[in-house]
């Protein structure tokens, strides 16, 4: 027998003490009828009661909501019966006023009546209130009128210009201006009769034997034409080919044009002529002076996508020209188009110029590739929306190193293309002047354009001096920058404004019944002018002095005088182009621009600029006379207003039978929820009662135990006596 551990009194004591707490646990469970009390009790139900709870309540204060909504329906579809009557009476009175035997007082009469009754209307919208909020004024939430202080974003715009000039990338050796013209009576084939169609005005002077000098006209033609007579156009001519050798070949003397120094160029020509006995001039156009444009820079100076965007931003607005020797005439091609907040604005084209292509860097279909965000081509040849959208395409690939190395092969492409579209437009533009336009036959060269004069360069007044030089023509380019700004002024406004009410009939937020509460008045049913009384205007229109006044119009506009204006614009640079990334538009990937870029002033240049030079007659207006004529107003605006009441009657009898059966709804959801709580948090009694029973015995035997354990070791003491 052990006495230093009372094991048997320690077994009974552990016992006993979880007998006590399950015992406290069933006396929780019968005094509170839960048998959740804790969320130790069973976690998981007490978290399904709580959120079962949530619902019981918000549906009890649902239907709470929805018995308002209905009394404010009720109140409504009152007042708006009483509107329908007095409309009826209104409608009635209105049939008496047309009967033929009224005199003019019996109607004013009448109409009197009427005034005041749809005074009644607007009575009725002002005094019909449910719990402080009008009815029938409109989607209104109260009536204290108030100042108060608003700040409303809108949108504004800048608009500033720039001039533009031929982008660096875009390599160009041009050539010179001649004097040589085509003679005015030539309409040959210029393409493969060459001979004999420029000429160049000369001036000498004949000293006569009296002393007197007489300045004289002589037109030099180039080629070979022999046998023409010595005199046309009032002037004299004469031919160098390859038989004028000698002075007096024709009966000219050629010292009369080169005395005293002048015309030294003509002379070296007829030097030439002398010395070799040939004209240097050919039938064929091998040996023409030419101008060269290479496209090829653009790829050359394309490291990244941004770098591409620049290169062709810089082009936008530009304008080339190829100016015809022998005419007024330039060849021109002008880069238009818009990008973002820059589109070009205007070509101010010098007086004389014409034959004018336009080529669009934005606008024009551009097959290229579509690219998926890992590089990987979706299409061939997608028709991009310009240059511009196969740009804003490569933004598209996530890669920035793929990226890149995509946009030195569009940059490629669009050299080529670029260069194939302007020999298009040039070509059509300077088939009837001396220029023309080729490219190389080597394809490695597939980004280069030649521009050149089918005169032989040697049959020139000086082989240096070729007509095909290019022109960059003065060009505006606009940009309409839109931003956001902040707009701060004083308004009188409804306290608590808000557009339309909500029965909230549920738990959740989203749960609710829209209201709708439209104005029931004299503006609203269109009845602010009606009358049985009344005499209107009727307009008659002056047609034909109309018409007579405008085409004296149309005539001072096509007679008016221009001047030209300088201006000065600032120029602008890219400092960084705006970018742009996929994403799903209206279920379509289409580029949107997620950063704008950004730009900064340059020089300031000088533009020419077309205006008038007086001021513009106003343009003028339609007239009319005016005559008096009886109109009532016509019947069918009561029935409208009557529909109107009517259709909104239903509204909120039909909104009133919706709300009914919401509240019934609620109701059963309510019951059934507050069943289902029951079951997972209300107490069984009678198994809480056996529960509890059975702890109090355990208890009692829990305690007659340990005194039984404690009295053992009295025979401890027996063995020791």
């Amino acid at each position: 027998m052990i006495v230093t551990h009372n094991l048997y009194a320690n077994n009974a004591q552990r016992q006993y003490k979880i007998t006590e707490v399950e015992k406290k646990k069933s006396t929780e469970k019968l005094s509170s009828g839960y048998k959740i009390n804790r969320s130790a009790d069973d976690a998981a139900g007490l978290s399904i009661s709580e959120k079962m709870r949530r619902l019981i309540r918000g549906l009890d204060q649902g239907s709470e909501n929805i018995q308002d909504g209905i009394s404010l329906c009720q109140v409504a579809d009152g007042a708006l019966a009483e509107v329908t009557s007095v409309l009826q009476r209104v409608r009635e009175l209105s049939i008496q006023a047309y009967n033929g035997t009224n005199s003019k007082s019996d109607r004013a009469c009448i109409q009197d009546e009427v005034d005041n009754c749809l005074l009644a209307i607007d009575e009725i919208k002002d005094r019909t209130k449910f719990n402080e909020l009008y009815i029938l004024r409109g989607n209104q939430h109260a009536a204290e009128d108030r100042f108060v202080r608003v700040q409303e974003p809108y949108m504004a715009t800048k608009t500033d210009y720039e001039h533009r000039v031929i982008p660096d990338w875009l390599i160009i050796n041009d050539g010179k201006d001649t004097e040589i013209r085509p003679r005015p009576d030539y309409n040959g084939n210029y393409t493969t009769d060459t001979g004999g169609i420029m000429y160049a005005d000369y001036q000498y002077e004949v000293t006569d034997a009296a002393g007197n000098v007489t300045v004289k006209n002589v037109s030099v033609y180039y080629g070979d034409r022999k046998g023409e007579k010595l005199h046309a156009y009032g002037k004299d001519y004469i031919y160098i080919n390859d038989f004028v050798t000698q002075n007096d070949a024709n009966g000219f003397d050629w010292n009369l044009l080169f005395q005293n120094g002048k015309n030294t160029q003509l002379k070296d020509y007829v030097d030439n002529i002398r010395n070799t006995g040939s004209s240097g001039w050919t039938p064929g156009n091998t040996d023409n002076p030419s101008c060269k444009l290479d496209f090829g820079g653009l790829a050359a100076g394309t490291a990244t996508v941004d770098d591409l965007f620049t290169n062709m931003f810089n082009l936008l607005g530009c304008e080339i020209g190829f100016p015809c020797g022998t005419c007024s005439d330039v060849n021109a091609v002008q880069f238009s188009g818009s990008i973002d907040s820059w589109t070009v604005n205007e070509f101010v084209t010098q007086t004389g110029y014409q034959s004018t292509g336009e080529l669009s860097l934005s606008d024009n279909i551009f097959k290229w590739n579509e690219y998926a965000a890992d590089g990987t081509v979706i299409r061939n040849d997608y028709p991009h929306t310009g240059y511009f959208g196969a740009i804003s395409s490569l933004y598209a690939i996530e890669d920035e190193t793929l990226r890149n190395t995509k946009a030195k092969e569009l940059a490629d492409a669009i050299a080529v293309d670029l260069k194939d579209r302007m020999e298009t437009l040039l070509k059509d533009g300077m088939k009837d002047h001396f220029d023309r336009v080729a490219s190389d036959n080597d394809p490695t060269k597939n980004k280069v354009l030649y521009i050149y004069d089918y005169r032989d360069n040697s049959a020139l007044v000086s082989p240096a001096d070729a007509d095909t030089r290019v022109l960059n023509l003065i060009s505006n380019v606009k940009r309409t920058i839109t931003y956001e700004d902040i707009r701060e002024y004083d308004v009188l406004a409804e306290k608590n404004r808000t557009y339309g009410i909500k029965i909230h009939c549920s738990a959740n937020s989203y749960d609710s019944i829209p209201l709708l509460l439209q104005e029931i008045s004299r503006d609203s049913l269109n009845l602010t002018d009606y009358s049985v009384n009344h005499y209107s205007l009727k307009l008659t229109c002056l047609h034909d002095l109309y018409q007579k006044e405008l085409s004296a119009w149309h005539d001072s506009m096509r007679n008016l005088p221009y001047k030209i204006v300088t201006q000065e614009i600032q120029t602008t640079k890219v400092i960084r182009p705006p970018k742009y990334e996929q994403r799903a538009v209206n279920g379509e990937m289409k580029p949107v621009c997620i950063d704008p870029g950004e730009f900064e002033p340059g020089e300031v240049v000088q533009v020419q600029m077309k205006v008038p030079a007086g001021d513009v007659p106003e343009r003028p207006y339609l007239k009319s006379t005016a005559e008096q004529a009886y109109d009532p107003s016509p019947l069918a605006l009561i029935d409208e207003a009557i529909g109107s009441v009517t259709a909104l009657r239903s509204y909120f009898g039909a909104n009133q039978n919706r709300l009914e059966h919401a509240y019934a709804n609620n109701g059963n959801a309510e019951e059934n929820l507050q069943a289902s709580e029951s079951r997972i948090r209300d107490a069984d009694i009678a198994d809480e009662a056996v529960e509890y029973s059975l702890h109090s015995i355990l208890e009692q035997a829990g305690q007659a135990m340990m005194a039984q354990a404690n009295h053992m070791n009295q025979g401890v003491l027996t063995l020791l006596q």
